[in-house]
């Protein structure tokens, strides 16, 4: 039943009192299957989620900060993937943060004038990754060249895969009782804040 869609209602004798009553019914649960952006209530219920997660536990962190870094910059999945954690930049105060991302031709070598680019995070994004920042430099991936993400297999030097990054992203979503989470939503989301801003 669609919202504000108008449904007849019949009386228990099973006679037809559709002439006496129009309801107009208003579903309780959003269906977000149909928005390409988040509600604003996905993403507060999103990063409540987050901010209850234990720092301790770096694959749930993880997970988290891939959805968050890509809500607050629009990174593509590639360019998470190849993040280092020496690009996110996080201010003193968490309040503000930034993560350089590199052309994608720099790695093979072939630059053609375009350089790396820096992408603002927005601000609401930024104290739950400065935490988990915080939480890698803490640990054992503290080497200057170690991926931001390094997914299951948590070897310092190797990223993840575009399975892992979509898995991520869905496992997420379920978490937080986001429908079709995908990356492709997060960017749509951060374009759309972007105009709110």
């Amino acid at each position: 039943m669609e919202n504000g869609e108008k449904i007849e209602s019949t009386s228990y004798n099973g006679t037809d009192n559709s002439s006496k009553i129009g309801i107009w019914h208003e579903t309780d649960v959003e269906d977000t299957s149909k928005h390409t952006v988040l509600t604003e209530n996905q993403i507060r219920c999103l990063l409540a989620r987050a901010d209850e997660k234990n720092s301790n536990d770096r694959f749930i962190m993880e997970a988290y900060a891939l959805v968050v870094l890509s809500l607050g910059t629009s990174l593509r999945s590639w360019e998470l993937k190849k993040a280092l954690m020496s690009d996110l930049v996080i201010g003193e105060d968490h309040k503000a943060g930034s993560i350089r991302v590199p052309y994608r031709g720099v790695e093979n070598g072939c630059n053609r004038g375009r350089k790396t680019r820096e992408v603002l995070i927005i601000p609401r994004y930024v104290p739950f990754l400065a935490r988990y920042l915080d939480g890698m430099e803490a640990g054992e991936q503290q080497a200057q060249g170690s991926f931001l993400f390094l997914g299951s297999e948590g070897k310092i030097g190797r990223g993840l895969t575009d399975y892992q990054v979509n898995r991520i992203v869905r496992i997420v979503g379920e978490d937080v009782m986001v429908s079709n989470l995908t990356l492709s939503r997060c960017r749509a989301t951060y374009i759309q804040s972007l105009f709110e801003l």
